[in-house]
C-alpha cells in the first residue's frame, strides 16, 4: 500500500515538473541579444479597479518572463505628472526582485492624465541610449484620454490633441519605437492616440485580468522595421514617383499584414503634401525580408527642383505597423525634359526618319529637281545647223525624233519619235523605240553622252550624232 502511494506521489510530482518545465519553456523568451523595454503605467484615479490586474501583468510576464539579464527596463507612471519608478539595468535576480517591489507598490492616486508629458520622459530617457544600437519596445498602458492639467503644454480644454503634442508625435514617429498601447475598455480617443503617434492599438476589457493582457500583448518583441529607406525619392514633372523599402520581420510566429492607408510628406515650413494612390498591404512571414515598392503622384502639382521632407506612413488600425513610420527624405522633381528625355530622343529620330522619307519620296517623285541641260550635234552639218540646248531632268525622259534629215531631240512622243532619252543618277541612257535607225545600237545603251552614234534617217542618209552636255 505504501509502494503504491508513493508511485502515486512520484507520478504527480513528475506530471507537476513537467508542466512546469512546458511553461517555462513555452512562455520565456529566448532571445540572446538584448533590449531596452519601456513600460509607461497610466496610475490616474480612474484606474484603481484595473492597477493591481496591470502590476501583476508587469511583475508575471514582463520582469520574470521577458526581461533577461543586461536589458534596460524603464518604469514610468503618469497622471498629471509623470514619475520614473525604474530606470536600470536587469543584472540579475535580485535587481528583479527590487523592480517588483517598486512596482507593487504603484497606486492609482493621480489626478489627470498627460500622456504627452510621458512620452517627453520616455524620449528624454531612450535618448542617453539612442547610440546602443538595440531595439526599443513601449508598452503604454492606459484607460483615459489625453487630459493634461492646466500649465502643461499638452493642456487643450476640449480634451483634443495641442499642436504641442501633435508636433511633438512627428518626433516620436521618426525615433523607430516599437510602440504597443492597451486600451482599457472602449475608448476611441485611445485608438486615435495610437494612430497619432503610429503605435499598435489594442483594446481590452473594463476590468482586465493578467491572463487577458497577456494574451493581447504575446507579440509585444515581435516588429517590422525598415531596414532600408530611400535616399532620394524622385518624381516626374507630373509628380508620380515611388518609394521602395525594405522589410523585416522579426519575433512573429506566422505571417502579418502592413497595411498603409496614406502617406505624406511634412516639408521643413510645417505644410503637409498629400501623396495619391499610397495605399499597399503587403504579406510578410516570420523572419522574412521583403522590399516593397509603393507607386505615389502628388495631390497637387510641384515645382522641378530639389527638396527636403518627412515621409509619415498611416497605417490600418487592423494591421501591422513598421518602424520606423517616419523618416528624412530628400527628393526632387523632374523638370519636362529630363522626364520624358527618352520620348523627345524617340521622337526626334523618328521625326529624322520620315524628313528623310519625305526628301527621298519628293526626290523620286520630282526627280528631286535634278537635271542637266543638253544638245544633239550632228558632226556632219555646219555648225549654223546645231540644235538649241535643252533641258532634261532626271527620270522624265525625252525623245530622238527624225523626219527626213532632220534629227532632233523633242519632249513628246509622236510617230517620228525613234528613241527614248532618260536621265539616270547623271547617265544618259538611250532606249531604241524603232529598228533600222541605228547601226551601233540594237537596244538600250547605258550613256550616250559625249559619244558618237551613227544614224540612219529615213531617206537613207548617213550621220554621226552626239549628245553632250553644257554646264
Amino acid at each position: 500500500m505504501f509502494r503504491r502511494k508513493s508511485k502515486y506521489l512520484l507520478t504527480i510530482f513528475l506530471i507537476i515538473t513537467l508542466i512546469l518545465i512546458f511553461n517555462q519553456s513555452l512562455f520565456s523568451d529566448t532571445r540572446t541579444e538584448n533590449i531596452d523595454i519601456v513600460i509607461a503605467l497610466d496610475k490616474s484615479l480612474s484606474m484603481v479597479e484595473e492597477i493591481n490586474a496591470v502590476k501583476a501583468y508587469v511583475d508575471h510576464y514582463i520582469i520574470d518572463q521577458l526581461v533577461i539579464p543586461n536589458d534596460y527596463l524603464l518604469v514610468i507612471g503618469f497622471y498629471g505628472k509623470t514619475q520614473v519608478l525604474v530606470s536600470q539595468f536587469i543584472r540579475n535576480e535580485a535587481d528583479k526582485e527590487r523592480v517588483k517591489k517598486i512596482i507593487n507598490a504603484v497606486k492609482a492616486d493621480g489626478h489627470f492624465t498627460d500622456i504627452g508629458h510621458a512620452l517627453d520622459v520616455v524620449k528624454e530617457k531612450l535618448s542617453k541610449l539612442a547610440n546602443d544600437h538595440r531595439r526599443k519596445y513601449v508598452l503604454l498602458l492606459t484607460d483615459g484620454k489625453q487630459e493634461a492639467p492646466p500649465g502643461s503644454k499638452y493642456y487643450s480644454p476640449t480634451g483634443k490633441f495641442n499642436h504641442e503634442f501633435l508636433k511633438n508625435a512627428k518626433v516620436i514617429q521618426k525615433q523607430g519605437w516599437k510602440i504597443e498601447i492597451l486600451g482599457i475598455g472602449k475608448l476611441p480617443e485611445t485608438e486615435e492616440l495610437a494612430k497619432v503617434i503610429s503605435g499598435n492599438y489594442t483594446e481590452i476589457s473594463t476590468n482586465p485580468t493578467e491572463r487577458e493582457i497577456k494574451a493581447k500583448t504575446k507579440n509585444l518583441l515581435s516588429v517590422v522595421e525598415v531596414i532600408e529607406k530611400p535616399q532620394l525619392v524622385t518624381f516626374s514633372n507630373k509628380g508620380k514617383g515611388k518609394i521602395t523599402l525594405k522589410l523585416k520581420s522579426s519575433g512573429y510566429k506566422s505571417p502579418v499584414m502592413v497595411k498603409v492607408i496614406g502617406i505624406e510628406i511634412l516639408m521643413p515650413d510645417g505644410k503637409h503634401l498629400g501623396l495619391e494612390n499610397s495605399k499597399f498591404i503587403s504579406e510578410i512571414g516570420p523572419g522574412e525580408t521583403r522590399e516593397v515598392s509603393i507607386p505615389v503622384k502628388f495631390s497637387k502639382p510641384l515645382a522641378s527642383g530639389e527638396y527636403k521632407g518627412t515621409l509619415i506612413f498611416k497605417f490600418d488600425s487592423a494591421g501591422v505597423r513598421f518602424v520606423p513610420a517616419a523618416f528624412d527624405v530628400d527628393f526632387r522633381v523632374k523638370t519636362l525634359i529630363e522626364s520624358y528625355w527618352w520620348m523627345i530622343l524617340v521622337g526626334g529620330l523618328v521625326l529624322l526618319i520620315l524628313i528623310g522619307l519625305l526628301i527621298w519620296y519628293v526626290s523620286q517623285l520630282s526627280g528631286g529637281r535634278r537635271g542637266m541641260r543638253i544638245r544633239l550635234v550632228v558632226e556632219e552639218l555646219p555648225v549654223d545647223r546645231i540644235n538649241k540646248p535643252v533641258e532634261i531632268k532626271e527620270k522624265i525622259p525625252l525623245y530622238l525624233s527624225i523626219v527626213k534629215d532632220n534629227i532632233s531631240i523633242v519632249d513628246k512622243m509622236g510617230s517620228s519619235v525613234v528613241a527614248k532619252l532618260i536621265l539616270i543618277g547623271g547617265k544618259l541612257k538611250l532606249s531604241v523605240l524603232k529598228d533600222g535607225f541605228f547601226r551601233d545600237i540594237q537596244e538600250v545603251a547605258d550613256d550616250v553622252l559625249n559619244k558618237s552614234l551613227k544614224v540612219k534617217t529615213d531617206i537613207g542618209r548617213n550621220y554621226h550624232i552626239k549628245i553632250r552636255a553644257i554646264s
